[in-house]
């Protein structure tokens, strides 16, 4: 994805934070507008699972929700993706 900016190589915090900043801004976009998979992608590339469940369970898709939450391995994750089953 050419709008993500690439991930810092090293222990660069300034740059970790700013990227994250820009993949918020991002994926807050994208959500607006209505891909809710892509920005469930976006967020998790911020490493925002919560969000990234949150915006996934708006689309619909109850595969991409379960498959999420076996990835994602994450108790809050699990329960999000089980109150929307």
């Amino acid at each position: 994805m050419k709008l993500c900016p690439p991930a810092p190589q090293g222990n660069d915090l300034v740059q970790k934070e700013k990227r994250k900043g820009i993949l918020m801004r991002v994926a807050k976009l994208v959500k607006t507008q209505g891909d809710f998979k892509l920005g469930a992608k976006i967020y998790t590339m911020a490493n925002e699972k919560i969000k990234g469940i949150k915006c996934l369970r708006k689309s619909g898709d109850v595969k991409a929700v379960m498959g999420f939450a076996q990835t994602a391995r994450d108790p809050q994750v699990y329960i999000l993706a089980g109150n929307y089953l």
